[in-house]
């Protein structure tokens, strides 16, 4: 019985060389083994102890075997840590592991990163208009457009809570005035004068740098923590404007 369910599945066709192999990140061979279960259609089921098995990589220099099943077995412990595999439910032997709906929806390397990204990147840790309006533009991968939406966020929400007279005020100048030291409504007068002027320096700084995705050091950008640092960034000035709200 258990030898008529052992997958076909072969990673040296995929990765030929073990040593590529062994010095692979367990996430990213984890990402390629389940491309590889995926092909082995709706029917594909696994046994841990089949998974590594010698005869798994044919071509293998032997030396190497107990380095590359134990590699393999990471990436294999992975996926059922992250619920992309899960024991198949009618089998009496709960071994046996399938894949589960999150395994099954993720199809390509993007998916791949992104699941990964959003474990980096908790949507509980940003401010909730950034959970509601960049998150998901975070997800999608579109980083550029990310930054500047939540950088517009600021903009408004300085703009919004500085009151009326506000309307007509845009970027740098916007931040110059609602914070600035001596007449902003948005400044604390308690606060120490260097402080005042920090706060200032600091919205007027973030929002002339990092507003428009043309003014970039790194353009088009395509590292997530880079993002996420900035997205954080933008978080914690949201926070600041919601203090200032309240006081």
């Amino acid at each position: 019985m258990l030898g008529a369910r052992v997958a076909s599945m072969n990673i040296t066709t995929v990765i030929p060389d073990p040593e590529v192999l062994i010095a692979m990140p367990t996430a990213e061979l984890a990402g390629i083994v389940l491309g590889e279960m995926q092909k082995q259609g709706e029917r594909y089921r696994e046994h841990p102890g089949n998974f590594t098995s010698h005869g798994r990589f044919p071509n293998f220099d032997n030396n190497l075997i107990p380095a590359v099943q134990g590699a393999m077995m990471e990436a294999f412990c992975f996926l059922v840590n992250e619920g992309m595999l899960i024991p198949e439910p009618a089998n009496n032997t709960p071994a046996w592991q399938m894949l589960s709906r999150l395994g099954k929806s993720i199809k390509t390397k993007h998916d791949f990163s992104a699941f990964l990204h959003s474990k980096l990147f908790p949507k509980d840790s940003i401010h909730p208009l950034l959970t509601e309006q960049v998150y998901p533009l975070f997800m999608s991968g579109d980083y550029e457009t990310a930054i500047f939406k939540a950088f517009k966020l600021v903009e408004v929400a300085v703009r919004d809570t500085a009151g009326a007279g506000f309307e007509g005020f845009y970027g740098i100048e916007l931040m110059r005035k609602a914070f600035h030291p001596k007449t902003g409504p948005l400044t604390i007068q308690e606060e120490p004068e260097s402080e005042k002027e920090a706060i200032m320096h600091l919205f007027a700084g973030a929002i002339g740098r990092f507003k428009n995705p043309s003014s970039h050091r790194h353009v088009p950008i395509s590292d997530p923590r880079e993002t996420i640092e900035l997205l954080q960034f933008a978080s914690h000035l949201l926070r600041v404007v919601d203090d200032r709200k309240r006081n």
